[in-house]
């Protein structure tokens, strides 16, 4: 039992450095949802790296067990994405579409629900935001899991559909359940599932501030070249460079951003609160837009000296109200215990 006990908490230190990770680029997110423009210049360093960060992060945490587990994957994944998105279809967005965004202030409850339902089916599809929006990380999460455990069971056919996928989805602009963006991100999951122990060791360096100051400086340089890149709506940039510079500079940019935060985060020892929110990151992308939605819609704009510890205190919100149903009702992020 005392061996157990400690092959578990070196496994913790081990991977403490992608918690600390995962939970400053969540804060970086919950920021950038603050903003109200989309034009915002720290944006543009944000999307070049964040969602393919996670991507690479989950890859690095996938564990294959011989079989495609999509019963699993629905579970802790689709049965968290319907909670989070029943629960702003029926109770938040009518509230919001009315009093917050403004857009049927005289409908009743009733009348603005209904009126729910276009938004519903153009999330659905691709074309437009889900109920709960960044939920569509969920779904596209889920094909990336998917993808990875064909790979692993036959190399050959997994490749196979991703590069049809990817051409077929991208090049002719199918938005269909996100699986175009599922295919955009779905290298960085593969490079963090296939080379984890290899990044591992490149993060872990005695000097590892200085290489994510490195990284930073490219960073900065790669998104001054390929400009606003978006993996929500598959955008690779918005410089007028041919589309497949595009390509290359947004992955480019998105694996050297990457690395920037790994390297930050090995700097870090382990932290039993940071463990905690890292575990609410499925909770603090479903839920955050209670929070950020009506802050973008109702303030003024441009005030960072509020943006920047309000970001800290939706995450701690966000961690609260997942404790909160995992104590009470954890059926609804897919826990069986």
């Amino acid at each position: 039992m005392k061996t157990f006990e400690f092959i578990e908490t070196m496994e913790e230190k081990r991977l403490s450095y992608l918690d600390y990770g995962r939970v400053f680029v969540a804060y970086l997110v919950v920021f950038g949802h603050l903003l109200q423009e989309d034009n915002h210049i720290p944006r543009y360093y944000i999307y070049a790296f964040h969602m393919p960060f996670f991507f690479l992060v989950s890859g690095m945490l996938h564990k294959f067990n011989g079989k495609i587990q999509w019963e699993k994957y629905l579970r802790t994944i689709g049965v968290p994405m319907l909670f989070f998105n029943l629960f702003f279809f029926f109770i938040v967005n009518p509230f919001y579409f009315r009093f917050v965004y403004g857009d049927y202030p005289n409908e009743t409850f009733w009348n603005t629900f209904v009126l729910c339902f276009p938004s519903l089916w153009e999330g659905l599809l691709g074309t437009g935001n889900l109920p709960s929006g960044v939920t569509w990380f969920l779904l596209v999460l889920l094909w990336c899991k998917l993808l990875q455990d064909v790979v692993f069971c036959n190399k050959k056919v997994g490749w196979t559909i991703f590069a049809f996928l990817f051409v077929v989805t991208i090049g002719l602009h199918i938005t269909f359940l996100w699986i175009r963006n599922a295919m955009m991100v779905f290298p960085f999951y593969y490079v963090g599932c296939k080379y984890k122990d290899l990044i591992r060791k490149m993060v872990f360096q005695s000097n590892a501030l200085v290489y994510a100051l490195i990284c930073l400086l490219l960073l900065i340089g790669l998104v001054l070249l390929n400009g606003r890149a978006s993996v929500c709506t598959v955008g690779f940039g918005d410089k007028t460079v041919p589309f497949i510079l595009r390509v290359c500079l947004f992955y480019m940019a998105a694996f050297i951003g990457s690395l920037m935060m790994l390297f930050v985060s090995t700097r870090f020892e382990n932290n039993r609160a940071v463990v905690f929110l890292a575990k609410s990151l499925i909770t603090i992308l479903g839920m955050q837009a209670i929070f950020c939605d009506p802050y973008r819609e109702l303030c003024e704009e441009g005030h960072y000296e509020i943006m920047i510890p309000l970001a800290f205190v939706i995450l701690i919100a966000c961690s609260c109200i997942h404790w909160l149903i995992t104590k009470y009702a954890p059926f609804l992020l897919g826990k069986t215990n």
